[in-house]
């Protein structure tokens, strides 16, 4: 089963394949993403994905941060481009459509980090179960986590560099 993806096409030349999960909070981590709000982001978010030519698997977050997991099939893929027009063009939205008045922003940063095939199940299993998963953490909880994972991928670089 291929489901959305098109079969390969053996005249071409380059292929690429990436699976990300990327996140990030709203400025100073204030709690304003309310479920409407959520939800329009949500279709915007998808609307934006198939624009940009990917293939989203799932979005999600809590009142302070969001979360996707999407795939790419380009190695023409810009991620920080990609990542610094969705939260422009959602920043917009929120302030000038959602009723924010210039209220609302994204942190300056976010969290992205590029998974393999074996990982891609339990990673949507987690954004799916973003609201179950914040009784007991915060988001500011979460973050370092993923810091620490970030540290873990640069010392696994480091090591394999010594050798």
């Amino acid at each position: 089963p291929h489901n959305h993806l098109s079969i390969m096409d053996f005249q071409r030349d380059t292929y690429f394949t990436a699976f990300y999960h990327l996140t990030f909070s709203t400025k100073h981590r204030l709690r304003l993403l309310t479920p409407r709000v959520q939800l329009v982001l949500q279709r915007y978010i998808v609307a934006y994905c198939k624009d940009q030519k990917v293939k989203l698997l799932i979005v999600n977050g809590v009142r302070d941060h969001i979360h996707l997991l999407f795939f790419v099939g380009s190695p023409a893929f810009d991620l920080p481009g990609f990542v610094r027009e969705l939260k422009k063009s959602t920043n917009k939205l929120c302030n000038s459509e959602l009723g924010y008045k210039g209220q609302f922003a994204w942190q300056s940063g976010y969290f992205a980090h590029a998974l393999g095939r074996d990982r891609v199940d339990s990673c949507y299993k987690y954004i799916k179960d973003q609201q179950k998963h914040h009784i007991g953490m915060t988001f500011a909880e979460e973050w370092e986590m993923m810091k620490e994972a970030y540290e873990k991928d640069l010392s696994t670089v480091a090591n394999h560099l010594e050798e």
